[in-house]
């Protein structure tokens, strides 16, 4: 595991409280090799509710029989089918006490039903995970395409479940398909769960982007990482810093603990946060912040630690006191602009379209303006970042300029769902990669 951080300013002011802003940068090692990576669980909890029938229910199967045929045999793999009730389509077992054309069968013999009860399937999605849970972990892969319409539908209930189940080593991701799923159901679900919230806006493209998941699953090469940030200057552990993204985490003693959760190989976590650094009153280098990531290495099952410390100078002469890091404030402001993003797709949601089309192009403006100030001063790969920001502002509103306020509004929910939790966008995986472990 790589961690590198840099700060915005590496001088402040003798006798002056500061705000130092840190960027995080985390990669994670490669994957074990197939044939070297311990055993994994895969369930499967499919919406078989009226509104999937036909194509949008065949591209599903589709993409769960795809993803069968790639697992080892110590893999366990089960499926939960859900409408007003949910049942076991395929028990939760190791692959090689299934029969893969009966599970292929299963799969294939799946028909629409009625309402939408998501709590159900969930639910019993998480039971049959825990059924034999290997050494590598767990994911449910939760596709679903329409407004829960019974059952529980609280959000806060959705994530606080999820949460528990990541804790138990099992995460969940969750795919919305068409323009009908409940976007803040599934989101809440996979950020409690530590994994991915993605959009099938076409039914077809259901099946390269559950691939996707799959292949970030069986990449899987670090668990349960966490990183803990404690203050060198005796600030409180609960108020010292602040991170600008939306992570869970929470104070151990004298340290603010992030978790992470599962990390796939070579992935790169971006994090950016806020420290405040007390009046100094005597000048010279000053250590503020000490930084450990923490996590299982998927090859060894083995506990690893990685330290790094930011260091300021702290200095009496007030000319050299400048932000010597402009890439870190883009960065940065990237960060906060996601709130912008959610601002704009929840005054979608309330009809003001006009309020949500003048926070996008608000944001649009100062995104350019930050990379026009930088100039040349950032690398290849924030500058891309910004580049990318800027066209997913302009999608989103563009979509909403076409009166296509549901789309608009889920892609801004899947966009801001991954950036605002420090993930980078992985590239959609082609038609014919083989990345079978079989």
């Amino acid at each position: 595991m790589e961690l590198k951080a840099v700060a915005d300013m590496n001088v402040i002011a003798l006798g002056t409280r500061q705000c130092v802003s840190v960027m995080l940068d985390i990669t994670a090692p490669p994957a074990p090799a197939p044939q070297a990576r311990p055993a994994q669980s895969v369930q499967i909890v499919l919406d078989r509710s009226g509104s999937m029938g036909g194509p949008r229910l065949a591209a599903a199967q589709q993409a769960v029989s795809a993803l069968v045929t790639r697992l080892h045999p110590d893999d366990c793999f089960g499926m939960v089918v859900f409408d007003d009730h949910a049942n076991v389509a395929v028990p939760n077992l190791p692959m090689r006490e299934h029969d893969i054309v009966e599970i292929l069968g299963a799969v294939r013999s799946v028909t629409p039903g009625g309402s939408t009860d998501i709590s159900a399937g969930y639910t019993l999605g998480i039971s049959e995970s825990r059924r034999r849970l290997p050494d590598g972990g767990g994911t449910i892969l939760l596709l679903s395409d329409g407004h829960a319409n019974a059952g529980n539908r609280d959000a806060a209930t959705f994530e606080a479940l999820a949460s528990e189940c990541s804790s138990q080593r099992v995460t969940t991701s969750t795919l919305g398909i068409g323009q009908g799923y409940n976007e803040e159901l599934l989101d809440a679900l996979a950020t409690g769960g530590r994994g991915n919230h993605v959009y099938a806006e076409q039914d077809d493209s259901a099946i390269a982007l559950l691939q996707q998941q799959v292949d970030g699953l069986l990449g899987v090469c670090a668990m349960n990482a966490h990183v803990r940030l404690r203050s060198l200057t005796g600030e409180p552990a609960a108020s010292f810093v602040r991170l600008l993204q939306r992570v869970p985490a929470w104070v151990e003693g004298d340290e603010l603990v992030i978790s992470l959760g599962d990390l796939y190989g070579e992935e790169q976590r971006r994090y950016l946060l806020d420290i405040d650094v007390s009046a100094q009153a005597q000048a010279g280098p000053l250590p503020v912040l000490a930084i450990t990531i923490e996590y299982v290495l998927v090859a060894t099952l083995e506990q690893h630690r990685v330290t790094s410390t930011v260091e300021v100078d702290v200095t009496d002469n007030v000319d050299e006191v400048i932000i010597t890091n402009p890439q870190v404030r883009i960065e940065r402001l990237l960060a906060v602009m996601q709130d912008t993003k959610r601002e704009a797709f929840e005054a979608m949601s309330r009809g003001d379209d006009a309020l949500a089309v003048t926070q996008l192009e608000d944001a649009t403006v100062q995104i350019r303006s930050g990379l026009d100030a930088a100039k040349d001063s950032v690398d290849e790969v924030t500058h891309r970042r910004a580049l990318e920001e800027i066209a997913d502002l302009i999608e989103i509103r563009e979509r909403l300029s076409r009166r296509e306020r549901e789309s608009s509004m889920k892609f801004a929910r899947e966009n801001w769902s991954q950036k605002s939790r420090g993930r980078q966008r992985r590239p959609m995986p082609m038609e014919d990669d083989d990345n079978s472990g079989s």
